[in-house]
């Protein structure tokens, strides 16, 4: 929980920056959505699948430290960044270090449960990532707040720090106190379900042989959970935005509130998803599978009707409930691709899943960034704009789902 908050406080404090930075550095809203978008996901991308073999070949605990020395401290240099070129590297730099954190928990979790235990258990522990990564932009409009009325001072020659540089300061600084924490208490445990003999691993082209055979099962998985990851962060790097700029909230009162809805509306949706699951696996496995259409589905009808809501309180909630149906594709999907997924091969495929899921969460933002530059104009750019980039996602989610539920019930009962 402490690794996913820290995490997502340095991932999206930038959202509640985008008017100060714009104002300091001279930048666009694409500019913002690069920032956003691909500076964080273009090199962790790369990463992500040499990272799932460190998953499952190395000490995971030990790994999960170093990846957060490394996110941590390239989140504080964002903070003296000078320009644009500057402030895109260290956000290349933090997106490499948080690239292997969801691989490298999820094997984690599925050696500290037995198999019967072990949906449940992960379905808990993504209701935890979603409420801190809804709550990180609470954090981070918490830090705005005390910044701008100085209840938080920066010591010495950081004291005249603008806003937006201090900002980036104070949410970096936790992450090396709370990496020794972890490397202090956190064990790690003995990897179970494994199918190679020589206690060497499998190799890669045993792995890709494996997803070769079940593409029909792994390709709706792993390219619908990315849809909703890239949907979700469109929606999230820009939604506060919209606060600020369509109803004129100050980015302290922005991220707060936000961040409050989208934990509230993630409190409600996972525990459904969690019960749904149980439910529905009591009838039969493939049911489970035919609540990731259904959450793409739900999605899909609170994206259209977000640029018809005219008060800013409506439009924070619907901001948040655009993330309901997201929340159930995201967190069932790493608990399906568990369920038939070797372990010396979940680190790589989950991995694969990220690289994926990266690529596109890259390019949703500057998408959106561009809609709002270039397409539409008026006092809802941002709200069409976050309709233009979602909808197609969504809709080619759906029709990738349709077809896999037959499929994942005949995987499971062989």
């Amino acid at each position: 929980m402490l690794t996913i908050l820290l995490a997502f406080i340095d991932k999206q404090i930038i959202s509640l920056l985008v008017e100060p930075l714009q104002a300091s550095l001279g930048i666009s809203d694409t500019k913002v959505g690069v920032l956003q978008g691909l500076a964080f996901s273009l090199f962790a991308a790369v990463a992500a699948l040499p990272l799932g073999r460190l998953v499952d070949r190395t000490n995971r605990v030990r790994m999960l430290v170093v990846c957060m020395l490394i996110w941590s401290s390239m989140t504080v240099l964002c903070g003296f960044a000078q320009n644009f070129g500057q402030l895109f590297a260290f956000r290349v730099g933090v997106g490499i270090g948080e690239a292997a954190i969801m691989p490298l928990i999820y094997s984690l979790l599925a050696d500290f449960f037995p198999r019967e235990k072990r949906a449940t258990a992960m379905l808990v522990f993504y209701l935890t990532v979603v409420v801190c990564a809804s709550l990180s932009v609470s954090l981070g409009g918490l830090a705005l707040g005390a910044l701008a009325s100085g209840t938080i001072a920066l010591p010495g020659p950081l004291a005249d720090f603008e806003d937006w540089r201090a900002a980036f300061v104070i949410v970096g600084v936790p992450g090396p106190i709370a990496a020794l924490l972890i490397g202090l208490t956190l064990r790690e445990p003995q990897r179970h379900d494994l199918v190679s003999q020589n206690g060497k691993g499998v190799s890669v082209k045993q792995v890709v042989a494996f997803l070769a055979e079940h593409k029909m099962l792994f390709g709706p998985l792993v390219f619908g959970s990315a849809a909703a990851l890239a949907v979700g962060n469109a929606i999230n790097s820009w939604h506060p935005t919209i606060m600020i700029r369509e109803f004129g909230w100050p980015a302290s009162q922005a991220g707060i509130r936000y961040g409050l809805a989208a934990a509230i509306c993630a409190g409600i949706a996972v525990p459904m998803a969690i019960l749904l699951e149980k439910r529905l696996r009591a009838r039969g496995a493939g049911l489970v599978a035919s609540l990731l259409p259904a959450g793409a589905a739900l999605s899909l009808l609170v994206v259209l009707a977000l640029p018809l809501m005219s008060g800013a309180n409506l439009a924070l909630i619907g901001g948040a409930g655009q993330l309901f149906g997201l929340f159930w594709i995201v967190a069932l999907s790493p608990v399906l691709i568990q369920e038939i997924a070797p372990n010396e091969m979940r680190g790589q495929i989950l991995a694969l899943s990220t690289l994926i899921s990266t690529i596109l969460q890259g390019f949703s933002p500057v998408a959106t960034g561009f809609f709002s530059d270039a397409v539409f104009e008026g006092g809802r750019a941002l709200s069409l704009s976050i309709a233009a980039t979602a909808v197609p996602i969504l809709i080619v989610a759906i029709l990738l789902y349709l077809p896999m539920r037959a499929r994942f019930a005949r995987k499971m009962a062989s």
